[in-house]
């Protein structure tokens, strides 16, 4: 809300002072700029279901102006239907909020306000003017509120980031950290692929939301987690294709050597062809992997040339791939060492500080599923 400290007043009183000019003059500019509209906006968090509410909702906003809003509506993200007024009646989508005063609006569970970066844009309108745009997460909390959370709302809030977020987030990257022990080429899971598809209307979603949002600095290293798992996704599909590519290279004159008997036709229209692919996964990965060799079929009587196969991966290419996938990898493993270790700190402090039993830490685990 605009104060004395405000730019525009400080330099309209200096230069009313330099000028000579009255008191009475910078008292009007005053009173002319408190005049102007303000709307202010609080987001608070409050569970309900209709009846008590005009829908599922889980998170609200509170509206306050300084002049009549004859019909007020809120708008979250792009939707082009505004959200609910929480008094309901029979223009539910808007209510009029008297000068001074204030009125709820609630967000459909089916629109997440979180979004990325600073949250959806909220844009509120009287009629069809807009008098106030901000981003979500900008939006302060209800003062009143967060005290009220501390005593009565955060034990079960407190539960279900436990059960819901921290723990399935330690385990997947526990068995993340397992595989990263075996071997660089095993899969990774990727964390935010545990958070339910489409699903931050849901209960779990918005709970991890909620997570971004309390501890930003433990998400952003989680994102920057999956990044790398990401990053090193595609070096092993890279890989895969360059030595998909030299196996192509190298088949023709392994065929020449009368390995497969040239009366089977072998890669003739018509004939079946070598397939490198399975070369590539079954044989050569298999046995970077210290796995045991699966190919089959005519790849079967190929693989007797298994040391020409594994050769390829000394290439240039095909080498420099590898060595950058075990640094990588070894840097994956690392980073989730650290934030298991983290996440299982914030997990034992939040459930002694809250008093949540062990047993109920791995209750409902929807982010599994």
């Amino acid at each position: 809300m605009t104060g004395w400290d405000d730019p525009v007043i400080i330099a309209t009183i200096v230069g009313a002072v330099a000028g000579g000019a009255s008191g009475g003059a910078v008292s009007v500019i005053y009173d002319v700029r408190k005049s102007r509209l303000v709307v202010e906006l609080e987001r608070f968090d409050e569970k309900l279901s209709p009846p008590r509410s005009p829908c599922e909702t889980i998170y609200s906003i509170r509206v306050k102006s300084s002049k009549t809003l004859e019909h007020c509506k809120v708008f979250v993200s792009n939707n082009s239907m505004p959200i609910p007024a929480a008094r309901g009646g029979p223009t539910p989508l808007e209510t009029k909020i008297s000068a001074g005063g204030s009125q709820n609006f609630r967000i459909p569970t089916s629109i997440n306000p979180w979004g990325d970066g600073d949250g959806q844009l909220v844009v509120v309108k009287n009629n069809d003017k807009t008098v106030k745009k901000q981003s979500f997460r900008k939006i302060p909390l209800d003062v009143t509120q967060s005290v009220a959370q501390v005593d009565m709302a955060d034990p079960p809030r407190i539960r279900d980031l436990i059960q819901k977020v921290l723990t399935p987030l330690i385990e997947n990257l526990e068995g993340n950290n397992q595989q990263g022990i075996r071997h660089y080429l095993e899969e990774e899971v990727l964390l935010y692929e545990r958070v339910p598809e489409g699903g931050m209307g849901s209960a779990a979603g918005l709970t991890y939301e909620s997570f971004k949002a309390s501890y930003p600095e433990l998400a952003s290293k989680l994102k920057a987690y999956d990044e790398q798992n990401i990053g090193l996704q595609h070096l092993r599909e890279k890989l895969f294709q360059v030595l998909v590519q030299s196996v192509n290279r190298i088949v023709p004159s392994i065929l020449k050597e009368g390995i497969i008997p040239a009366e089977w036709n072998t890669g003739k229209p018509g004939f079946p062809s070598v397939d490198a692919y399975q070369l590539v996964r079954d044989g050569i990965f298999a046995v970077l992997r210290q796995k045991p060799v699966s190919v089959t079929g005519l790849q079967g009587f190929l693989w007797v040339k298994s040391e020409m196969f594994m050769a390829l991966t000394e290439e240039t290419d095909a080498k420099r791939l590898i060595g950058e996938m075990k640094k990588l990898a070894q840097k994956c493993y690392d980073d989730g060492v650290a934030l298991k270790q983290e996440l299982s700190q914030l997990r034992d402090s939040l459930g002694s500080k809250y008093k949540i039993p062990m047993e109920d830490y791995f209750v409902g685990n929807p982010l599994e599923k």
